[in-house]
């Protein structure tokens, strides 16, 4: 669990174990969900359904930070809400797909991550 700016809960799946929890068990339809496009890394949910700008930047940019994509200079991060986000039948731990999805790209924020790592629960 993490803090944004605005103090909204962003929460964040460690493994694929806890990414599947945190999506289907933790999460509400209307919670914002995001992931690093096309590579692995964690879900991240917003408990809100309507998130501020700057706690959906603080969210996306702990998305790549979960991710393969952690020291890359920028990464498309995917939007969508919970209730877009449907398990694989058959699949792995984590493997989901998604629609309704928006894409940000999110450039590294040294500052700004570490505001959100400090808030760590």
């Amino acid at each position: 669990t993490f803090f944004s700016a605005d103090n909204t809960r962003i929460l964040v799946g460690k493994t694929a174990q806890d990414n599947d929890l945190l999506t289907f068990r933790f999460s509400r339809g209307n919670d914002a969900w995001l992931h690093a496009l096309g590579i692995p890394g964690s879900h991240v949910v917003v408990k809100s359904p309507s998130p501020s700008p700057e706690t959906l930047l603080d969210a996306a940019l702990l998305a790549k930070h979960y991710s393969k994509a952690a020291q890359a200079d920028a990464a498309d991060i995917q939007v969508t809400c919970v209730k877009f986000v449907r398990k694989i039948k058959d699949a792995p731990p984590g493997k989901v797909e998604i629609r309704g999805e928006k894409c940000l790209l999110i450039r590294k924020d040294p500052i700004r991550l570490a505001r959100l790592l400090a808030t760590e629960s």
